[in-house]
């Protein structure tokens, strides 16, 4: 779940709701249940709406503790599990181990870094190869930027266009095998 290490070998930079989390094991398990039996009864996604019914108004970069209390353990999971099934509806498998292999990358020169929400999203927004912070914002995550339309990663400029992901009910999971996280994603 941490995904694929830097050159160095090493995992770095520890995003918000951490690097090896309970969210990242039932997405995983999600997809493993629906491989196995065509179903994602207790990890599905869409479950998001049964208690956030419009998808934005639980917002994942509440304090953990804050927002348990608000709504109770466990539904941070599913709306991550939700945006996670948004982004392999539209990148495919391969954007999740680009993300994480893209976060160690950046972070490589500090570690132990404790990523906020806003430079997990320019991780991710580099890793898809287009800006994911009108989508965050859009389904409630407390974020400092509204746009991230540029990146520099590995000297190369990046011009990110808007990911065109609306709040709907996610796909199927998506269960195709993981592509070279090291190229860039194909739209």
């Amino acid at each position: 779940m941490a995904g694929p290490p830097n050159e160095k070998g090493e995992i770095a930079g520890s995003a918000p709701h951490g690097n090896q989390g309970e969210a990242h094991a039932g997405w995983f398990q999600g997809k493993i249940m629906a491989q196995l039996t065509g179903q994602r009864k207790e990890h599905d996604p869409n479950q998001l709406f049964e208690f956030d019914p419009d998808g934005s108004q639980l917002d994942l970069a509440m304090e953990p503790a804050s927002l348990r209390t608000k709504w109770g353990k466990g539904k941070d999971w599913v709306k991550l599990w939700w945006v996670f099934q948004k982004l392999d509806d539209r990148y495919g498998t391969t954007w999740y181990p680009r993300w994480r292999w893209i976060q160690h990358i950046r972070w490589q020169d500090d570690p132990k870094h404790e990523l906020s929400w806003d430079e997990m999203v320019e991780d991710m927004s580099i890793a898809v190869g287009e800006d994911l912070f009108p989508f965050f914002r859009s389904v409630g995550t407390t974020l400092h930027k509204e746009r991230f339309p540029n990146a520099l990663f590995r000297g190369e400029s990046l011009e990110l266009p808007v990911a065109p992901i609306t709040i709907t009910r996610g796909g199927t999971a998506c269960l195709e095998p993981v592509g070279d996280y090291r190229k860039k994603l194909r739209r």
